[in-house]
């Protein structure tokens, strides 16, 4: 994950996550995983927790908005 941070400039939960991992084709799509990979995006991209929470808020409304198709 931190590579996808680093060497391919991922810069939000649903890039690393959708894009780059294979959590991302799964069916619970890494929810669980969120809060650990949100925690080393977060220092990986230096965001304040406010930002952490915030980008996991928008990580799980765009898994909802799959869900409603």
């Amino acid at each position: 994950m931190t590579y996808s941070i680093r060497a391919e400039g991922a810069r939000n939960l649903c890039d690393v996550v959708f894009r780059r991992m294979q959590l991302g084709i799964t069916a619970d799509r890494g929810v669980p995983q969120i809060e650990s990979i949100a925690e080393t995006a977060a220092r990986e991209l230096r965001w304040s927790a406010d930002e952490k929470t915030s980008r996991i808020d928008e990580f799980l409304a765009e898994v909802q908005k799959e869900k409603r198709y």
